[in-house]
């Protein structure tokens, strides 16, 4: 599960309700190198997440109103590319390619997960500062901070002063002359790569897009093989398209 900044500091922007947020994480986890996630049946994330139906259908719309995701329905399935998430910037070297762990330990946390959304897109943009920082701590002037994400997420002082308070419970906020000295309230920063489980629907969307891209024999499938215990082998797809599912590989 990888969240490249310059897609949290547009999310940071636009803001999110607590199912938007539950669907982004679901699409984090089931991502490709390419940020693409295949084969989404709504049922998969309703159950996962526990939502209703409908709940999944309007952060899915609101999610590509807000420019964060795009996706192609195909059946009964939904194909989603999370705008932006590329794991390779193309073209492009150097600062412009960072990225969010959101498989470390701190967001697994039940402080992290208490959390209100909002309040916990902060927590990942302080997460991804401090790992940057060398010791995992950072000074900044109160003012400076509290204006910097006043302006991010448009939000009024009352309002980010409750999300300030409910993030003490993860970040320690000691301030002397004026300066915040942010840092992790304990140390959490072991990474936590679990196996993502593929559902039987998923695999064989998988599998299907395959066939439109070209990729040799005996190489592992793109999607997910870097978390399978044993990736799938692209031998397994059958010679003839399933040209019902409808499945092309692209966004």
């Amino acid at each position: 599960m990888r969240l490249r900044a310059t897609v949290l500091k547009r999310i940071l922007e636009k803001k999110m309700t607590a199912k938007e947020f539950d669907l982004f994480m679901f699409l984090l986890r089931y991502q490709d190198d390419s940020g693409n996630v295949v084969g989404v049946f709504h049922k998969m994330v309703t159950d996962e997440k526990g939502m209703c139906g409908q709940s999944f259908y309007s952060a899915l719309y609101s999610l590509k109103e807000k420019g964060v995701i795009t996706y192609k329905r195909v059946c009964e399935d939904y194909d989603i590319h999370i705008i932006g998430n590329e794991y390779v910037a193309k073209g492009k070297k150097g600062n412009d390619v960072q990225f969010v762990n959101m498989d470390a330990k701190f967001f697994h946390q039940d402080s992290f997960k208490e959390l209100t959304t909002n309040a916990k897109l902060i927590a990942i943009d302080l997460y991804r500062q401090l790992v940057a920082a060398n010791g995992g701590k950072k000074y900044y002037n109160r003012n400076t901070f509290i204006n910097t994400y006043k302006k991010k997420m448009n939000l009024c002082d009352k309002t980010l002063q409750r999300y300030l308070t409910q993030l003490h419970t993860v970040f320690s906020f000691k301030l002397r002359l004026k300066i915040y000295t942010i840092s992790f309230n304990e140390d959490e920063m072991a990474y936590e790569n679990g196996t993502v489980q593929l559902s039987e629907n998923m695999t064989k969307a998988q599998l299907e897009a395959i066939k439109y891209t070209g990729i040799a024999k005996r190489t592992s499938l793109p999607m997910y093989c870097k978390h399978l215990a044993e990736p799938v082998n692209v031998d397994a797809v059958t010679a003839a398209p399933n040209t019902e599912a409808g499945h092309e590989g692209h966004f």
